[in-house]
């Protein structure tokens, strides 16, 4: 047997991450159990190819085999479609899951907390980067739910590179920049 012939399957998954179909829909199932209602299908991609654990595509193959199985179904949660497990199958995800390596399920578990986190954010701060005519980029964020606004700042910045390392920088604790402003307010 060739030594490379499963480069395919292991392209972009690093030292300790899974290689196996079979481990990788436990894996898709334990995230949907561990964090029912909060997952979605497009993040739980993410979270296997950015943290390394699985081939994206690999990932994106268990997926659909699982959801077209039935063993993990799309269920809305606040306009939103969520990785549900199946009715009854939490047991048997719990007691398999203990053949996951375990600090595969630590980091998949931490990197869908921060995806969620991010997710999240991003659904509560509107955001746009914004074209000025005589060159720059404007930042706005605007914090609230619907029409009430609790906070809403416009930033100048010279490069499209600055304006989106701005956009992420607030992304990270928009709640520390709203305090921050009110605390040099008062």
């Amino acid at each position: 047997m060739p030594q490379y012939e499963n480069d395919a399957l292991s392209a972009g998954v690093h030292p300790g991450g899974l290689l196996n179909r079979e481990q990788i829909r436990l894996l898709l199932c334990f995230l949907a159990r561990e964090r029912d209602g909060l997952l979605e299908s497009a993040q739980a991609e993410e979270l296997c190819a950015a943290e390394g654990l699985a081939n994206y595509f690999e990932c994106r193959a268990a997926l659909d085999e699982l959801l077209a199985g039935g063993k993990l179904r799309l269920a809305a949660a606040g306009g939103r479609a969520v990785l549900r497990l199946a009715e009854g199958l939490g047991h048997s995800v719990g007691v398999l899951g203990g053949d996951l390596p375990r600090t595969v399920c630590a980091q998949a578990l931490a990197a869908a907390d921060r995806i969620c986190l991010r997710d999240q954010r991003i659904r509560d701060n509107h955001l746009a980067v914004s074209p000025l005519p005589g060159g720059g980029y404007h930042v706005s964020f605007r914090q609230g739910e619907g029409d009430d606004t609790l906070l809403s700042v416009t930033v100048f910045c010279a490069g499209l590179a600055h304006a989106e390392a701005v956009k992420h920088r607030f992304l990270e604790n928009p709640e520390a920049v709203y305090g921050a402003i009110l605390a040099a307010l008062e």
